[in-house]
């Protein structure tokens, strides 16, 4: 299940940078057919494009996107995480400051 709201990007008052707002908040739960991602909802410019399986399947690997040309001063982006009970798994990302 994914809710997508359109991205905002905002003026900072205390900068007058343009700034990206995002949330993403997961939901993993694991059982006889190893952990899964079930539910995603995004609000932003913040999303997993899909979940991974470099363990196999009692493992998933998850890599938040954040698409419009990286995290710059001022953006603000939050990442809820539910793991439920035998969920097991990796959430990473990689932003480069330039």
């Amino acid at each position: 299940m994914e809710a997508a709201i359109p991205a905002q990007k905002h003026v900072s008052s205390s900068e007058n940078k343009p700034s990206w707002q995002a949330h993403l908040s997961l939901r993993c739960v694991g059982g006889d057919y190893g952990a899964r991602l079930v539910s995603t909802e995004h609000h932003g410019p913040l999303y997993v494009q899909k979940p991974f399986y470099p363990e196999g399947k009692d493992c998933v690997h998850i890599y938040p996107l954040h698409p419009p040309g990286g995290v710059v001063s001022g953006d603000a982006l939050h990442i809820q995480l539910r793991a439920e009970s035998k969920a097991n798994v990796v959430i990473t990302t990689y932003f480069s400051r330039t």
